[in-house]
């Protein structure tokens, strides 16, 4: 995407995705820039210059804690939607790039299911040969879909079924897999209704 909200994303960085990754476990950190060059494995100073850009195009925010300066997002900002949905798509595209067996997969799903989060290892990047595939469908139960797929998948997929209304409410009683999905994830189709639902959780407490 080279233009976000009106501004040229070669005026902030190319890699201000990959720099606000860090913040994909949990939309309300407020994170250092060292925090964030460690999480993400970008040079601070290249770091610290993106996220000082957002700053000035009053993208992000920061406070001051002692002697770090704590950058964050407001979560009531549209800007802030808008650039989580970019996060969230530079992320899953990054994770088709690396998965190709699983973007197969992914791609076949996605002709029936509205929403798909990956979690679990292939989320973390830390799947082994044998590695289940956590994933949860949103949208209408479809087993025959599902079990044509898994009749021609290399790998074993762990399915989980829910609609957008079940996953909202699960998530606001902090059910631990719920938590788990909203900490590592990677998301495909509806970005949009999956993030609005881990926004609305954060501003709820």
């Amino acid at each position: 995407m080279e233009v976000f909200m009106g501004i040229k994303m070669s005026d902030v960085g190319q890699l201000c995705p990959d720099v606000l990754k860090a913040y994909l476990k949990n939309y309300s950190l407020k994170l250092s820039a060292s925090e964030i060059a460690k999480e993400v494995k970008i040079e601070r100073r290249t770091v610290s210059r993106i996220l000082n850009k957002l700053v000035i195009f009053n993208l992000i925010n920061y406070s001051i804690q002692g002697k770090n300066k704590l950058f964050y997002f407001d979560l009531k900002k549209m800007s802030t939607f808008s650039l989580l949905n970019l996060v969230e798509i530079n992320n899953s595209i990054n994770f088709n790039f690396k998965n190709k067996e699983v973007s197969v997969i992914i791609s076949k799903l996605l002709d029936f299911f509205e929403g798909i989060i990956v979690f679990g290892s292939y989320a973390s990047s830390k799947e082994k040969d044998g590695s289940d595939l956590d994933i949860v469908l949103l949208g209408e139960k479809n087993n025959h879909i599902l079990e044509d797929i898994k009749k021609i998948s290399l790998i074993e997929i762990n399915e989980h079924f829910v609609n957008y209304k079940e996953f909202k409410e699960i998530l606001k009683r902090k059910n631990p897999l719920a938590i788990e999905i909203s900490k590592n994830h990677v998301l495909f189709g509806n970005f949009s209704a999956i993030i609005k639902i881990f926004l609305e959780d954060k501003l709820n407490g």
